[in-house]
């Protein structure tokens, strides 16, 4: 039951931020015209920002900081799994398997060699979007997403 309920926590945390950062800003931004790659910037911004808050319950300094880049690099994934499947599902369904895992860790870490090596997933995702941001050209329109259509 225990893991059931963070399962749960996780869709429903994953479906808030994401229908807020990359449904509803990312529309807004498309509508206004802007291009890709500052749409993608500007919702993962957003969706970093969310996380600041982690300083008032207490988080230090420094883990908050890394998490914000953490977030910044996940929201960069997420807005392209939106823009390759043109649907919010992926993103949602993506950011929810994510959550009760970072939660459970946390509340309850599990020690050996694999926790270490599960770990560098956190740099993986941060380079991973940090470098992917390089491909995001062009804008969307009307017609079906075109992941790395060539900038107009």
């Amino acid at each position: 039951m225990f893991v059931a309920t963070w399962l749960l926590a996780g869709l429903a945390i994953g479906f808030a931020e994401e229908v807020l950062t990359r449904g509803l800003v990312v529309k807004m931004m498309r509508d206004a015209g802007a291009r890709e790659l500052v749409v993608a910037v500007v919702s993962a911004a957003i969706f970093a920002a969310l996380h600041a808050g982690n300083l008032l319950t207490g988080q230090d300094l420094l883990p908050t900081l890394f998490q914000l880049v953490y977030t910044f690099a996940f929201g960069i994934c997420m807005y392209l799994a939106l823009r390759v499947t043109g649907t919010i599902i992926a993103p949602i369904l993506l950011h929810a398997s994510t959550d009760p895992s970072i939660f459970l860790q946390t509340m309850h870490p599990a020690e050996g060699g694999l926790t270490a090596v599960a770990g560098l997933g956190n740099i993986v995702v941060i380079v991973a979007g940090l470098v992917l941001m390089i491909f995001i050209r062009g804008r969307v329109g009307a017609s079906a997403p075109d992941t790395f259509a060539p900038q107009r």
